[in-house]
């Protein structure tokens, strides 16, 4: 197990100490739905399947905003599966996980006050149905004007001041390598991908400052 930690702490400190408290770094690869929604300035949007047609054993890494769902309704700005960004055809709204996307996004939207902001809330406010390609579970990365709007500064700032208030993530941790006291960064799936750890039920403060999930 010790020699597992201090591997887990290498890849850390190489992998993840170059983003914000509060985002992931991940695979795309073939069989893992991703899909691009693409907002533009003029109110249009459109759909990409980014992991269609990729190779077997092609993978893509990329950064993108995470937080620990439990088991209660928990939405993701700009990176969420369809059933929170989404409205199904002919359903209610109120109460869904879809509801609880747009209330977090007016939020922020009143607190950033920026154009892209404001019209993506606009469109996703008027209900987008599914494509006919997509599943509810299947995960969508939303981009304004055909930029990474999830990777822009004032994202980045709030969603990591988010994640520490909502999950108390400014306590410092001590290292299980080191000993020392840490920031704790959410985001595990690449050390799973890494390292093939696949138990789910425990949590391990790793070094240099991230948590790990067995």
């Amino acid at each position: 197990m010790c020699n597992i930690l201090r591997e887990l702490a290498s890849i850390g400190k190489e992998k993840y100490s170059d983003i914000p408290i509060g985002f992931d770094k991940i695979f795309l690869k073939k069989g893992k739905n991703y899909h691009r929604l693409n907002i533009n300035p003029d109110k249009t949007y459109e759909f990409i399947h980014l992991t269609e047609g990729m190779l077997k054993d092609e993978k893509i890494e990329i950064v993108v905003p995470g937080r620990s769902r439990g088991r209660g309704i928990a939405p993701i700005l700009f990176r969420d599966t369809a059933e929170y960004v989404l409205v199904p055809a002919g359903e209610p709204t109120d109460g869904t996980k879809h509801s609880a996307f747009i209330e977090m996004l007016i939020e922020y939207a009143e607190k950033i006050d920026d154009d892209a902001s404001k019209i993506i809330l606009e469109v996703l406010s008027k209900g987008i149905e599914f494509p006919s390609n997509m599943k509810p579970k299947d995960w969508i990365i939303i981009d304004y004007d055909n930029q990474n709007y999830h990777l822009s500064s004032n994202f980045q700032q709030y969603w990591t001041n988010f994640v520490q208030s909502t999950f108390h993530l400014s306590k410092r941790y001590v290292c299980s390598v080191c000993g020392e006291g840490k920031d704790p960064l959410v985001g595990w799936e690449y050390l799973k991908e890494k390292l093939g750890v696949t138990k789910e039920n425990y949590y391990w403060e790793i070094h240099p400052r991230f948590l790990v999930r067995f």
